[in-house]
């Protein structure tokens, strides 16, 4: 496995994605590499084959078509792109040329599992861009991208000594292919339901936020309705703020989070699990879509599967 890189290239040595085997549930994963800094940060990519967790009963309600992947492309041009699929001009954005089939490629696939976090996240706006080094087993180079997940690696990066890998759309599926964007979308089911975790990033911590999930963390296992009342209502603005953040707006969270079998909502430095606390901000949301997913959550929760728990770091 290649490792972090001392000898910079120049940032004209633009990272090339090797195309993955569309025969195979090929995925791309992507390790930050802890001695990297904020302002050369790296990334260490392997391309893994995507295994299937133990088969689940499905409930009588739920159908292909709830989770159809076209769910991730947001037609809309007004509206942000999907979360995936990134839909702008492409003039606007790095050329990045695909390694042509007939180059020989150097390929390393891991297909000794493949246990990974899968983001949910906003791309946010295109601009600022930022470089970041991808180091895989055949070639180096810098690729770009957008703020919110430039927020979500640094903040990664200072929380764990050791980074687990990640699957992240904007990395793990070259932008410019369409091909295999159809290939991975086609996919999308599949891999969030094989995540260890599905990771929920709302972006950097605000005032207020950072003890409001400490307050919720501290309450485990006691619905919010036992909570201390004036305790609570210290928090009630951040709590509100953080139900109404415009990650909770998006359509395609619903199949995101809802396929995950553990799920860890993430604020800047603080982390909480899904059902340890987060009913009460799903009340506060006025959009209704929080509120709609986690009374979903609960049909699931009490009809099978895992969705409690809290992930180790």
């Amino acid at each position: 496995m290649s490792s972090i890189s001392t000898d910079l290239p120049p940032t004209s040595q633009r990272y090339k994605h090797i195309p993955l085997d569309k025969t195979k549930k090929e995925i791309r994963l992507v390790q930050i590499q802890p001695d990297s800094d904020d302002k050369t940060l790296q990334l260490v990519l392997k391309t893994a084959i995507l295994t299937q967790r133990n088969a689940e009963p499905e409930s009588e309600n739920e159908s292909e078509s709830e989770f159809d992947p076209s769910s991730h492309v947001e037609p809309s041009p007004q509206v942000e792109s999907s979360s995936h699929v990134d839909l702008e001009d492409q003039d606007s954005r790095n050329s990045v040329e695909p390694v042509g089939p007939s180059e020989p490629i150097a390929r390393e696939v891991d297909d000794a599992g493949n246990e990974f976090i899968a983001l949910s996240y906003m791309w946010g706006p295109e601009t600022p861009s930022h470089d970041i080094l991808i180091v895989d087993s055949s070639n180096t180079g810098w690729i770009s991208i957008r703020q919110t997940l430039l927020d979500f690696l640094i903040t990664r990066r200072h929380s764990a000594t050791q980074s687990p890998w990640f699957w992240i759309d904007q990395l793990c599926i070259n932008q410019e292919d369409d091909q295999e964007k159809g290939h991975q979308v086609n996919q999308m089911s599949q891999l969030y339901s094989t995540a260890t975790t599905v990771e929920v990033w709302l972006g950097l911590g605000f005032e207020g936020s950072d003890e409001a999930f400490d307050y919720m963390n501290q309450h485990i296992g006691t619905k919010w309705y036992d909570w201390p009342k004036q305790e609570t209502s210290a928090h009630s603005s951040a709590f509100e703020r953080i139900a109404n953040l415009p990650y909770w707006s998006r359509l395609w969270i619903v199949q995101e989070v809802f396929l995950g079998h553990n799920i860890t909502i993430r604020l800047g430095d603080k982390i909480t699990s899904w059902r340890t606390g987060f009913e009460y901000v799903a009340k506060k949301s006025t959009s209704g879509l929080l509120h709609y997913l986690y009374v979903r959550s609960d049909e699931r929760f009490f009809g099978y599967g895992n969705w409690g728990g809290t992930e180790k770091e």
